[in-house]
């Protein structure tokens, strides 16, 4: 899903002096956001996968797994350098990190890595169980278009073991997902001002 940018905005400059010069310049809108509301999980009706589809290669392949006794729902980095804020269960494990609106990439207490379980369950042992209110996942990448900018940005949504079958299944609905072209730090759930 490529982000649309409608906010493209054209100024005028008038420059006095021997005679009036007019140039164009462009400004591109710092927040780019994107509404998904769909649902990567094992029940009926719900993706096997979803792609984000950032600048410079850089996407986000949010997918369902399963093994003979677990399932959940990842999300992955795609070509360029993707990472995730993520606390750790084990040597193999890189749970992403859940948070609360206004919170910034850098003050997240996790460590990065460049995949996230977001919902797993195993058996009847849930590691990284549901969360029915909308919750954050921070993500930065390397936008190989802007000559290799790090750039931050987060994922909102909600994720549920739903108790059917055995592991249960599992889902997470993916609301929103937004970055900041500029390159500055954005806020879990920030989007843009009003023109």
């Amino acid at each position: 899903m490529k982000p649309n940018n409608p906010n493209l905005k054209m100024s005028l400059l008038a420059l006095a002096g021997t005679g009036l010069c007019a140039s164009l310049t462009q400004t591109q809108a710092q927040i780019v956001v994107e509404t998904v509301d769909k649902t990567v999980g094992f029940r009926n009706g719900d993706l096997e996968n979803l792609t984000l589809e950032l600048p410079g290669g850089a996407d986000i392949s949010v997918f369902r797994w399963s093994g003979s006794t677990s399932r959940g729902v990842n999300m992955s980095g795609l070509g360029a350098t993707v990472s995730f804020k993520c606390t750790t269960y084990n040597v193999r494990s890189a749970f992403g990190k859940r948070t609360n609106p206004g919170v910034f990439f850098g003050t997240i207490g996790a460590s990065t890595f460049s995949f996230a379980y977001v919902v797993q369950l195993s058996s009847a042992t849930t590691f990284n169980g549901p969360f029915l209110s909308t919750k954050y996942f921070a993500f930065k990448f390397s936008d190989t278009s802007d000559g290799g900018a790090q750039k931050y940005g987060w994922i909102s949504g909600v994720g549920d073991v739903n108790g059917e079958g055995n592991p249960a299944n599992t889902y997470f609905t993916i609301q929103q997902w937004a970055y900041d072209n500029s390159g500055a730090p954005i806020a879990m759930g920030a989007v843009p001002e009003p023109a």
